[in-house]
């Protein structure tokens, strides 16, 4: 990656100062005087130093790690390191015209095309020296020349100083973002360590029941849990599962249920076929049935029906835990959620859909009417 920011910065760089420098050329008529050889050597001088300030710039802003600083400094740097360069190139124009460009390139300047004996160079420079006009007319371009070149310096420095801030922005946000992700990975771990246990010990339960009493059917509840664990145990290593993987262990659970309610506990499950391939968090169905048959069918003496559908509505899949009871009617429906005695099956089913799909994922619980409870959640399907 540094690499290749280094080469992209050099192929920017030398590309802009090129392109500012065939554009100055191009609009002076000391340099369209002299000849095209003198031009390009002229150019590549230039650019020889100025590659050199603004290379030089480049490594102090890396080494001192100017973007860590603050936006004053940063603002104050970008000044100074303008005014440095502007500085730094008018001692080498200076310099220049002495014998610095002789020393760099003498092979050129002992040449029969020497730059300052050119013959069109010569005769502009005796009109101007005969005619005031002409002389203003070129004092004031080359004026015009330098302010802009320097001008150039600012802007270069303001842009640079941008680029990296923004670049470390991302590179910032990036971080953030990793760290959220690997926050959220362990949070859901353990939410799912809640779940896991929260269930067995449930089922558990149940199979005790029905060892105390003398149920003949404890061998089957004791499969299907088996099965349920199985299920538990592999669906720690997925993010998402089917609606049909899903409705076939909450049908396990309920069976499970029913062994040890009997007939105390119904149940029905409406799966509409163009649901079973949308996929969904692991047991966030079953943790829902459990919630609704411990806070209302093991409540009541009566015992109570519970439904499970699932359908799609505007590219949402709805998918619903219809439950006998009523909600406590001093619970706000606003804080129904937040109440610790609706369960931890509720509370995880909140979390885990935030962390896997923010705001665009949505669960509520309320009283349906007079006699259900309907926990709703909606999930919208991604094309």
């Amino acid at each position: 990656m540094k690499n290749t920011n280094a080469r992209l910065f050099w192929l920017i760089n030398l590309s802009v100062w090129v392109i500012y420098y065939v554009l100055q050329g191009a609009t002076s008529p000391i340099f369209l005087a002299i000849s095209f050889y003198s031009r390009i050597t002229l150019i590549a001088t230039f650019l020889f130093w100025i590659m050199l300030i603004t290379g030089t710039y480049r490594f102090i802003y890396q080494k001192y790690h100017f973007w860590e600083k603050s936006l004053k400094f940063t603002l104050v740097q970008t000044l100074i390191a303008a005014l440095v360069m502007s500085a730094l190139d008018i001692l080498f124009r200076f310099t220049a015209n002495g014998n610095l460009l002789h020393w760099l390139l003498p092979t050129l300047f002992n040449s029969a095309d020497s730059l300052f004996t050119n013959t069109r160079y010569d005769i502009v420079f005796k009109i101007a020296q005969q005619n005031s006009d002409v002389k203003s007319f070129l004092d004031m371009m080359s004026f015009n020349g330098q302010v802009t070149k320097y001008m150039g310096y600012l802007i270069w420095t303001i842009a640079f100083n941008a680029y990296r801030y923004s670049e470390n922005l991302i590179e910032a946000r990036i971080v953030k973002f990793r760290y959220e992700s690997q926050l959220k990975e362990a949070e859901l771990i353990n939410l799912r360590s809640q779940l896991n246990p929260h269930f067995l010990f449930n089922a558990l339960n149940s199979i005790h029941s029905m060892t105390l009493t003398g149920s003949a059917r404890a061998s089957d509840a004791v499969l299907l849990l088996a099965d349920l664990m199985r299920y538990t145990l592999n669906y720690e290593k997925k993010d998402l599962v089917t609606v049909a993987e899903e409705m076939d262990i909450v049908k396990k659970y309920l069976e499970l249920e029913q062994i040890r309610f009997g007939k105390r506990l119904t149940y029905s499950i409406d799966v509409q076929p163009d649901t079973l391939d949308v996929k969904i968090p692991p047991i966030i169905v079953q943790a829902l049935a459990e919630n609704a048959i411990k806070h209302s069918v093991s409540q009541h003496t009566e015992g109570g029906n519970l439904k499970v559908r699932s359908f799609i509505e505007n590219k949402t899949l709805i998918l619903e835990v219809i439950n006998s009871g009523q909600l406590p009617e001093n619970l706000p429906s606003a804080n129904v959620l937040e109440n610790k005695k609706v369960g931890i099956g509720i509370e995880n089913t909140k979390k885990r859909l935030a962390m896997i799909y923010g705001k665009i994922a949505s669960f509520d619980i309320k009283n349906a009417n007079e006699r259900e409870v309907l926990a709703i959640l909606r999930i919208p399907i991604m094309s």
